[in-house]
């Protein structure tokens, strides 16, 4: 089984990396910072929404880096998959805080960062 890490806030209201091209099947880790932070599934059109349906870690408080605590999803569909954080104390989506698995568009707007193929 293939899989993956995703730090979750380790350097500020970000998920490291932020895109991921990765196949169905894969297990994406994400692994959790200071302070409170979630991984919630959305929508490109309503990045910071939760999509009905979708997956949500909840809310993950934690003090110490790394925690040891991480949230695990397996990808399910080869078509993109948008995530957020929901933590409002900071607005964290709102600040650039959203990630995406195999989004193939490569105009995506900042923050998301293109990896290198």
């Amino acid at each position: 089984m293939r899989q993956t890490t995703v730090d979750v806030g380790k350097n500020g209201l970000t998920f490291e990396p932020n895109l991921l091209i990765e196949p169905k099947g894969t297990v994406v880790s994400f692994q959790f910072n200071p302070k409170n932070h979630s991984v919630i599934q959305s929508s490109f059109d309503k990045p910071c929404v939760p999509l009905s349906g979708g997956f949500s870690s909840g809310s993950i408080p934690v003090a110490t880096s790394p925690s040891g605590v991480e949230f695990a999803y397996t990808i399910d569909r080869d078509t993109p998959i948008w995530f957020y954080c929901g933590q409002t104390t900071g607005n964290h989506c709102q600040s650039g805080m959203v990630g995406a698995i195999n989004a193939y568009v490569f105009s995506l707007p900042s923050p998301f960062n293109h990896p290198t193929p």
